[in-house]
């Protein structure tokens, strides 16, 4: 399987394992955990992630 396949199901996986506070407003990333890797290096998930802590979405 291609690592960026690999990459997308981690990205949507953790999307859907982690809880999320839903609001009509916007939130703030406030944590990435990653658990699991076995073949790919923490530095390669987070520079594929179109995603950092900080980050607002509306």
């Amino acid at each position: 399987m291609k690592k960026s396949k690999v990459l997308a199901r981690l990205f949507l996986l953790g999307c859907l394992l982690t809880p999320v506070a839903y609001s009509a407003e916007s939130f703030t990333v406030q944590d990435i955990q990653v658990r699991g890797l076995q073949r790919i290096t923490l530095g390669t998930v987070f520079n594929y992630l179109p995603v950092n802590v900080g980050d607002q979405f509306f």
